[in-house]
């Protein structure tokens, strides 16, 4: 039998170069890659322990703000942000919380009251949590 001369092929810088390629060509496929924190709701029990306190609930709709707190439900106008201050603080003053807010928002509602309502919240629970309400 005849042996062949030449060397067994290297292909270890071959695959160096399809480990480089092939991210950068999916990443230039059109779609953005970003990087999103994001904490799992309070009442998540996967992975920890439950939390037993008071976990107050803001609706934010296009007419108006509810309130949805140890049992208690209050409906405030649009334009009644104090209030919706002066109702969180009496919540965080008469029960255990953790500081954390669960907001949910209509689809129709503007960018600026948004920012307003959590601007309003977060002095008396600096952990909020945006949750899509009804549409």
């Amino acid at each position: 039998m005849r042996r062949s001369s030449t060397p067994p092929l290297d292909l270890v810088p071959v695959m160096g170069l399809a480990a480089l390629l092939i991210p950068l060509l999916l990443m230039g496929q059109g779609g953005a890659l970003a990087v999103i924190e994001a904490d799992l709701p309070p009442g998540c029990t996967i992975g920890r322990d439950p939390y037993t306190g008071v976990v107050p609930i803001v609706v934010l709709g296009v007419d108006g703000i509810g309130l949805r707190a140890a049992g208690e439900r209050h409906t405030l106008a649009k334009d009644q942000l104090p209030r919706l201050a002066e109702l969180l603080d009496a919540v965080a003053d008469a029960h255990e919380t953790n500081g954390t807010l669960i907001l949910e928002t209509e689809s129709d509602v503007d960018y600026e009251r948004l920012i307003a309502v959590m601007d309003a919240v977060r002095p008396h629970f600096p952990h909020v949590t945006l949750a899509g309400g009804p549409p």
